[in-house]
C-alpha cells in the first residue's frame, strides 16, 4: 500500500501534530486530513518541504479580500445609519443574525442606586417563564424558581425591600437596566463583554455544560464526538463557539428552539446534546420519556451566572458580592440547589470507577455532602473543593451529589 506524507499547518489551535511539526503518513486514496484536528494536510515530497498548492491558497485569499471590501463598505453605511437612529433613540439591528443582548450605547447613567433602593425597594427583572430560574408554580399559582428565591434571600440579607419582579424576553433584559425600569438582572446571565454599560457581580450560581446522549449510547466523553451530529439550543452563541473549537469535524444542528427540542435526541435525529446543566435537568424531567436520555458527563465547560448592574455603582456591587458569598456558604443555598437543580439518579449514567477502594474512592450515601466526606476522609471539611475538582465530570456541583455515585478521593 502506497503512503502519502503530509504536514498539518493548523498551528496554535490545539493540534498536537501541527504544533510539534510532525510529518504523518496517510494511505493513498484515503481522506488527506490531519488525524488530530481534521484539517487538510499539505503534501510533503521526499520528507522535506511541503508541496505548496498556490491555487488552494490564493483563490480563498482573493475571495476573503473581496468579502472584506464588501463588509467594510456595508459596515460604513450602517454606522452612518445607526448614528442617525441613536440620535432619535432607535436601535437598528440586522435581521436574521443571532446576537447577545446589548445595552444601547446612549443609555443615561443610573448612579447612587444603593441609596435609592434602600428608600424605595429594589426592582429586579427576570427572564419570563424560564424554569428552573423563574416561573409560576402551577400547583400553588405562586412565583417560584432558583433565581426568584435566591433574589428573596439576597434582598433579605441586604435588609432591602424586594418589589415584585418584572419580566422580559432574554434579549430585552439589558434594556430594562438602560431604561431604569430595573436596578439589577437575576437570570441566566453570564459575564459577556458584549453587554455594554454594566458591571458584574461575583457568580451567584456556578454550573457547567453537560453531555447528554441516549441511554446506553457508548460515548461517555465529549472527546468521542468527533465527526458526530450534535444538537445545541438555538442562539446559544457561546456554547456553539466552544463546541467548534474543541470538537473536530462536528456537525451542529441548532435549527429551532421550540419546546421539546430534546426530543430530537430521543428520536435518534442526532448523536448527542451539549447543554447547560441548570436548564437540562428541568427539561429532561418534562420529557414524555425521560428514561430515553442520560447525562453522561458534567462540567465539560464551566458556566457562571452573575448579576449585571448599571456601571458606576461600586458600592452596590460590593454589597451584592458580600451577600452572595454569605448565601453560598449557607445551608439555605444548598437546600435551594437541591430543590430546583437536583438531578434524579436515573437521569445520570457516568462511567463506573472499578479500580479503587477506600481511602482512594468513596461511595456516596444518604445524608452525605462533599464537606462531610472531606472531614471524614481528609480530616478537614474545607477541602471539599479538592474532591469536587477531582470528580467534576461525575457530579454537577459542589452543592449537590447523587447517592450511589463513587467519588475519587485526593
Amino acid at each position: 500500500m502506497s503512503l502519502k506524507k503530509g504536514k498539518c499547518i493548523n498551528i496554535g489551535n490545539g493540534c498536537n501534530i501541527a504544533d510539534n511539526h510532525k510529518i504523518v503518513e496517510i494511505p493513498d486514496g484515503s481522506n488527506f486530513i490531519c488525524p488530530d484536528c481534521g484539517s487538510e494536510l499539505l503534501e510533503v515530497k521526499n520528507g522535506t518541504k511541503p508541496v505548496f498548492n498556490w491555487k488552494k491558497v490564493m483563490i480563498p485569499l482573493l475571495i476573503i479580500l473581496v468579502i472584506g471590501v464588501v463588509i467594510y463598505k456595508y459596515s460604513s453605511s450602517r454606522n452612518a445609519t445607526n448614528k442617525e437612529n441613536n440620535n432619535s433613540g432607535k436601535i437598528d439591528t440586522p435581521s436574521g443574525i443571532v446576537k447577545p443582548p446589548v445595552v444601547p450605547t446612549n443609555c443615561p447613567p443610573h448612579k447612587n442606586l444603593l441609596n435609592s433602593i434602600k428608600e424605595r425597594g429594589i426592582n429586579i427583572v427576570m427572564e419570563e417563564d424560564s424554569p428552573p430560574m423563574y416561573f409560576v408554580d402551577t400547583k400553588s399559582s405562586k412565583l417560584a424558581g432558583f433565581g426568584y428565591e435566591f433574589a428573596k434571600g439576597l434582598t433579605s440579607r441586604m435588609n432591602i425591600k424586594m418589589n415584585t419582579p418584572t419580566t422580559a424576553p432574554f434579549d430585552d433584559l439589558p434594556k430594562k437596566l438602560c431604561s431604569g425600569e430595573a436596578d439589577i438582572i437575576i437570570a441566566g446571565e453570564i459575564m459577556d463583554p458584549e453587554i455594554k454599560g454594566v458591571i458584574w457581580t461575583d457568580p451567584f450560581l456556578e454550573s457547567g455544560l453537560c453531555l447528554i446522549t441516549r441511554a446506553g449510547y457508548p460515548i461517555t466523553d465529549y472527546k468521542g464526538l468527533s465527526g458526530k451530529k450534535i444538537r445545541l439550543f438555538k442562539g446559544d452563541r457561546i456554547t456553539k463557539e466552544w463546541v467548534l473549537k474543541n470538537i473536530p469535524n462536528v456537525k451542529i444542528d441548532d435549527d429551532d428552539d421550540k419546546t421539546g427540542w430534546l426530543e430530537h435526541l430521543s428520536n435518534n435525529e442526532c448523536d448527542a446534546i451539549i447543554y447547560d446543566y441548570v436548564y437540562a435537568v428541568k427539561e429532561i424531567k418534562n420529557l414524555k420519556h425521560p428514561e430515553y436520555l442520560a447525562i453522561r458527563q458534567f462540567n465539560i465547560q464551566p458556566v457562571q451566572y452573575s448579576i449585571p448592574i448599571p456601571e458606576g455603582n461600586v458600592d452596590l456591587l460590593v454589597e451584592l458580592n458580600k451577600q452572595i458569598a454569605s448565601i453560598k456558604s449557607s445551608s439555605f443555598y444548598e437546600d435551594l440547589y437541591k430543590k430546583y437543580l437536583s438531578a434524579d439518579i436515573n437521569m445520570v449514567s457516568v462511567p463506573e470507577i472499578t479500580d479503587c477502594k477506600l481511602p482512594n474512592c468513596y461511595l456516596v450515601k444518604k445524608g452525605d455532602n462533599l464537606g462531610s466526606i472531606a472531614k471524614m476522609i481528609l480530616g478537614n471539611s474545607q477541602r471539599y473543593m479538592e474532591i469536587f475538582n477531582l470528580n467534576k465530570d461525575r457530579i454537577p456541583s459542589p452543592h449537590f451529589i447523587l447517592i450511589g455515585v463513587k467519588l475519587r478521593i485526593p
